[in-house]
């Protein structure tokens, strides 16, 4: 996935969220918002697919 930045602003999580409601977002998407940023050398989606696989 793209980063945050690289992302059209209504296609973001957040502002998806906004304007759809939770049920529109992926697993992935949601825990991106809760996470908030990545970590030095991975984006904040792909913190999250990791962490979805660990669960």
């Amino acid at each position: 996935m793209k980063s945050m930045k690289n992302i059209l602003k209504f296609d973001r999580p957040r502002e998806k969220m906004d304007k759809n409601g939770t049920q529109a977002l992926s697993d992935i998407e949601l825990l991106a918002i809760l996470l908030g940023s990545g970590i030095k050398g991975k984006d904040v989606f792909k913190v999250a697919r990791d962490i979805l696989r660990l669960a």
